[in-house]
């Protein structure tokens, strides 16, 4: 809902606002007394110099005052479908108050400085007609001050309903990626422990060294849970304790490489970005190998980009050139990554020769380093 604007509001201005006001009137009046005081003399004018300036700026200013009366009242009264009838009526309404107002104003000014210069009055032979007159030729200045504030609030209100949106679905966004975030961790917990409840009844040390492993891991994770980017260092960090649980538990059936590029680590990386591509990577690298799987991770720095490639070189029993399939981690990440960079980025799984899997993520350095800094 649209909040109310005080008159105080609308009067309210800091001297810096004051003093820009004022200079944008005595502009207006220059230039329109400039062209009065032209068309006078051209006329036939006779009369003092000062005359035509006195009675421009008399107007220009008067009117400077009486425009903020209406500036809220076109805040108070919406031009919309529903009430533009009613509004046009307030507005024939309140024209003949404001009007004279802004006549009375405008003469008052004269009958001053006519006062100081002549020491007479401003002459006014009839002052009921000079009020017609000023009030029929006042309705263009009421006219164009209602068209142009009008205006403006439609501007400013469409700008304000961008915004808005705008807000709105950042925060719908980070609802969902946080959503997306959650769903990860229980994920990862789960496939955990289902490996320690496998390991337990083939060899109990290891059971009890992967639930050490486990609760370092998760420790290190929570510190980072609530960040939506870490560095690459902290990333590869939990996905080393990762790893090192599946080793604890596959042995000598896993391999592990990394081939890190050092200008790499210091990049910002969404948190637990890895994670879901590493575990893809077991999948295929040793739980449907015929031998020992290798998982090697490499990070390299591409111009602006950022490439991370989770390669397994596990030989598979299924040797067709069938693509694996985004899982549920893998769709999630794809989801996560779709929100932070829109098609900004790559996600990609691609077939070795040798039977394995390359799943590689290209994420643009300078849009992870912006998310990080605001």
């Amino acid at each position: 809902m649209q909040k109310p604007v005080s008159f105080r509001s609308i009067i309210q201005f800091s001297l810096k606002k004051y003093a820009i006001w004022f200079g944008g009137w005595t502009f207006a009046a220059l230039m329109l007394a400039s062209n009065e005081f032209s068309d006078a003399y051209r006329a036939g004018f006779e009369g003092d110099t000062w005359e035509p300036w006195v009675w421009i700026f008399s107007g220009v200013y008067a009117l400077s005052l009486v425009t903020p009366v209406i500036i809220y009242f076109c805040h108070r009264w919406p031009l919309d479908h529903e009430n533009w009838l009613s509004t046009i009526l307030k507005f024939i309404l309140l024209y003949f108050p404001v009007m004279i107002t802004f006549v009375t104003i405008m003469h008052s000014i004269r009958h001053v400085v006519y006062l100081m210069v002549r020491g007479t009055y401003y002459p006014i032979d009839d002052y009921v007609g000079r009020y017609i007159y000023e009030l029929n030729k006042g309705i263009t200045l009421f006219l164009a001050i209602l068209f142009l504030t009008y205006t403006y609030i439609s501007l400013r209100r469409i700008q304000e309903s961008k915004i808005e949106a705008a807000r709105l679905q950042g925060e719908l966004n980070l609802a969902r990626l946080e959503n997306l975030q959650r769903q990860l961790q229980p994920h990862f917990l789960f496939n955990t422990l289902n490996a320690i409840s496998n390991t337990m009844y083939e060899d109990v040390d290891k059971a009890d060294s992967i639930i050490g492993r486990l609760s370092e891991l998760l420790r290190f994770s929570l510190t980072t849970s609530q960040q939506p980017f870490v560095t690459l260092k902290q990333e590869l960090e939990i996905t080393r304790a990762f790893l090192e649980i599946a080793l604890l538990r596959y042995g000598d059936k896993l391999q592990t490489k990394y081939n890190i590029d050092q200008s790499s680590v210091d990049i910002m990386v969404p948190s637990m970005i890895l994670q879901p591509l590493v575990e893809n990577a077991l999948k295929y690298a040793v739980e449907v190998s015929n031998g020992t799987g290798t998982i090697e991770i490499i990070t390299k720095v591409l111009g602006e980009e950022l490439q991370i490639d989770i390669i397994d070189g596990g030989a598979q029993e299924n040797s067709d050139d069938t693509v694996p399939s985004f899982g549920i981690g893998l769709s999630n990440t794809r989801t996560r990554l779709e929100y932070l960079y829109a098609n900004k980025h790559s996600l990609k799984i691609i077939k070795q020769e040798n039977g394995g899997t390359n799943v590689s993520l290209t994420l643009p350095i300078d849009k992870i380093i912006e998310e990080n800094d605001g």
